[in-house]
């Protein structure tokens, strides 16, 4: 996927680094943590009704500087990786000079636009990178971005009977308010 994303989009070059669980904390985690409190402090002046109003929420939970940009999206958002793993296999195993390496072993793994090799790292205090080729295998001789991606779902996912039931008893019980009705029932 990093290595089909910086030769398909607009990126330069993609670093994943392998955290150790506990040990770690990124710009990730505080983004989070912001969210939640915002959420908390909603939740603590009245119920949440609505998916709409969580993302009010998540974009106007920081109090200062940029505000948290929203991307809302759809069924047909999402794309099917598995038939990019299909139609591809990238070897990431041995490096440049032959020598065999664990996956297990990488602490951070880097692919950069128009390179055919892939870089990694085997410690965390090293900043040598260790050089693999990328090998790249596809059934229908494809290079990687020959290949389209398929969009994963074709019209949306279905609420399960159940969980229609729950919503519309909550209706019908005044504990989500009529006011919503249209919107829920419109999700079936």
């Amino acid at each position: 996927m990093y290595y089909y994303a910086v030769n398909t989009l607009p990126i330069k070059s993609i670093t994943h680094k392998f955290l150790i669980r506990g040990h770690t904390q990124n710009k990730a985690d505080s983004v989070h943590s912001v969210i939640e409190k915002s959420v908390k402090r909603a939740k603590n002046a009245g119920p949440i009704y609505s998916p709409s109003e969580y993302i009010s929420l998540i974009k106007n939970a920081k109090k200062s500087g940029n505000k948290f940009i929203v991307k809302e999206m759809n069924f047909d958002s999402f794309f099917n990786l598995k038939l990019l793993s299909d139609e591809t296999s990238l070897n990431l195993n041995k490096d440049v000079d032959g020598n065999i390496f664990k996956l297990t072993d990488m602490k951070a793994i880097k692919f950069t636009k128009g390179l055919g090799i892939h870089q990694h790292r085997n410690s965390y205090k090293s900043d040598t990178w260790i050089e693999a080729n990328n090998i790249i295998t596809s059934r229908n001789k494809k290079k990687i971005d020959e290949v389209v991606l398929k969009v994963l779902y074709t019209e949306k996912l279905p609420i399960p009977n159940r969980k229609k039931e729950d919503i519309r008893q909550l209706i019908a019980s005044n504990i989500v308010p009529k006011f919503y009705e249209p919107f829920y029932n419109a999700l079936f």
